[in-house]
């Protein structure tokens, strides 16, 4: 994937020894002046930023902070959106032909590892700015790294729920599972097609 640098500008400060002779007295003059480091208010003006996301909640979250990120960095970011299959699909083959179209992608957390060896390493930006990565239950961001290493960030969490028809179970005399095989097992003695169930 080909990165555009970045731009910064750097001002410092030397600090000087002179020594002058004035009829016939050596005179010392020291200039001390404190090193000063600045960049630019706008570090990335003039880059753009081409985003590829899903439709919903993911473009949602990002156009709402849009504004604010063009205003503090001067970069203008391009978005992408469309169905969660098509965006990662579409990344994919970004990813594959190294065509580098594509600077960010927020695709589906369950596809994410598939795309590591397109992306670029996490660690190093992880452990200069902490992301809040210990909020996350370990089912959220176990798709976001490999080995230790970082490939994506969890932006949200989400639970799926399972729900049971207690009825439907005393009727059989079943128990309720307690592992995914008893789910499956449970299935097939209440499969009713004959009742929609």
């Amino acid at each position: 994937m080909t990165r555009t640098p970045e731009k910064v500008t750097e001002t410092q400060t030397v600090t000087k020894t002179l020594t002058q002779t004035v009829t016939e007295t050596p005179t010392t003059v020291t200039v001390t002046e404190t090193p000063t480091v600045t960049t630019s208010e706008k570090p990335y003006k003039g880059m753009t930023l081409r985003v590829i996301t899903m439709d919903g909640l993911p473009y949602e979250l990002i156009k709402s902070v849009l504004p604010e990120f063009e205003e503090k960095t001067g970069a203008k970011v391009n978005i992408e959106k469309m169905y969660m299959d098509d965006a990662h699909a579409k990344f994919l083959v970004d990813l594959t032909t190294k065509a580098g179209r594509y600077h960010v992608g927020v695709i589906a957390s369950g596809k994410m590892r598939q795309l590591k060896f397109g992306l670029e390493p996490l660690n190093e930006y992880i452990e200069k700015k902490d992301p809040g990565l210990k909020y996350f239950p370990e089912c959220v961001v176990i798709n976001c790294s490999e080995d230790g290493v970082w490939y994506a960030l969890p932006y949200r969490g989400y639970v799926s729920g399972f729900v049971l028809r207690d009825d439907a179970f005393k009727e059989k005399g079943l128990d309720y599972p307690t592992t995914w095989d008893e789910v499956l097992e449970d299935a097939k003695a209440l499969n009713a097609p004959e009742k929609n169930f």
